[in-house]
C-alpha cells in the first residue's frame, strides 16, 4: 500500500468447500504509517501580551499516531477546562486554549505537552496581562527628614 492513498477492502472466506462470496466494500481508508511520534507546531505557540478583559486564544496544530494525549499547564500546574479557561482538543488536528476575558491572575508560563507511545514534544509561551496597578498593601513605613534647610518624606512597603 502507498502512504496517503485511499483503499477499500472486501473480505472473502476460503475453506475446504471453496471460496465464499466477498463482503461489501469497506468505507474508504487512508494508508498511513503505524507509528508517528507526537508532535506540535511550535510556531503557533507564541508569547502574548494582552490588556485585562481581552480574550486569549492559542490554537495549536498537533498530531501523531497513535493520537497523542494533550496536557496544558500553567506555571507547572495542570489545567482543566473551567468557565474562565476552556481547553478543546480534536485528535490529530489541533488543541485550543481559550481565555475569554484575561485577568491579572492569568499571567504566567503556559506549557503544552503532547505525548504518545512513540514520543513526546513540549512547547511553552508566556502570557502577560496588563492592568491598572492595584492599591499598595501595607504596612507602610514612613520616614521624615526635617532640617532648617529642607524637609523630605520617604516611605516603603514592608513585606
Amino acid at each position: 500500500m502507498k502512504e496517503g492513498s485511499e483503499y477499500q477492502f472486501r473480505v472473502r472466506a476460503v475453506n475446504k468447500a471453496g471460496p465464499g462470496h466477498p463482503s461489501e466494500p469497506s468505507a474508504k481508508q487512508v494508508a498511513k504509517p503505524k507509528f508517528v511520534p507526537a508532535w506540535l507546531k511550535l510556531d503557533d505557540l507564541k508569547s502574548l501580551t494582552v490588556k485585562a478583559g481581552q480574550a486569549v486564544k492559542w490554537d495549536i496544530q498537533i498530531g501523531g499516531e497513535p493520537a497523542p494525549e494533550v496536557t496544558w499547564s500553567k506555571n507547572d500546574e495542570v489545567l482543566i477546562s473551567t468557565e474562565s479557561l476552556q481547553i478543546e482538543t480534536k485528535k490529530n488536528a489541533h488543541t485550543v486554549l481559550h481565555i475569554p476575558s484575561a485577568k491579572r491572575s492569568d499571567r504566567g508560563k503556559y506549557t503544552l505537552k503532547v505525548k504518545n507511545s512513540t514520543g513526546e514534544q513540549t512547547g511553552a509561551a508566556e502570557l502577560n496581562v496588563l492592568d491598572r496597578p492595584s492599591p499598595p498593601q501595607g504596612p507602610l513605613q514612613v520616614q521624615l527628614y526635617i532640617t532648617t534647610a529642607f524637609a523630605a518624606v520617604g516611605f516603603h512597603l514592608s513585606s
